[in-house]
């Protein structure tokens, strides 16, 4: 390696691409039509979506570390910004359509979710900074979900969350 950046580099750009990509495949998708079904589940804050987030990242737990912990001077300082803002991009897009069909009742600006979006997304990678067990990441979880009620957040409703809450299609 040419020098630290470099080596750096190669030990985060993998995790870094691969993320990266799920979210440009969200907003990909968010950018077409979705059924009432999707655009319900797609704000599902359950334990077990959650933890399907966390499982994802414990795959690349070493790399995403290096990630959050030591990007500082590198390509790669604004990486937890700029994951949230992609997320926050997709997530206003749905939002959007949840808006225009009823499924939302509450009114939320693009900059707006974009701090609650990066609020979620620092609590998924704080666990990883400080080095958290399975164990300890599965007990955070809960809290996390209290915490980022995005069905409370933006008004949907019960009898919706209820009439999809066994459905199989996958949301976030």
């Amino acid at each position: 390696f040419a020098g630290k950046e470099e080596l750096y580099s190669a030990l985060v750009s993998d995790t870094a691409e691969f993320l990266f990509s799920c979210m440009e495949g969200k907003i990909a998708l968010a950018r077409q039509p979705q059924s009432e079904e999707f655009l319900v589940k797609c704000w599902d804050m359950s334990k077990k979506t959650m933890l399907a987030w966390f499982e994802v990242i414990m795959k690349h737990k070493e790399s995403f570390s290096l990630l959050l912990r030591c990007s500082s001077g590198t390509k790669y300082q604004d990486f937890e910004h700029e994951f949230a803002s992609r997320m926050s991009e997709s997530n206003y897009l749905f939002y959007q359509q949840a808006y225009r069909m009823g499924i939302t009742t509450r009114k939320i600006t693009k900059k707006d979710l974009h701090i609650l979006d990066s609020a979620y997304w620092k609590a998924i990678c704080e666990p990883f900074v400080h080095n958290y067990s399975w164990e300890g990441i599965v007990s955070l979880t809960d809290h996390v979900c209290a915490f980022m009620n995005y069905y409370h957040l933006l008004g949907i409703g019960d009898d919706l969350i209820a009439k999809y809450q066994d459905s199989k299609e996958i949301g976030r």
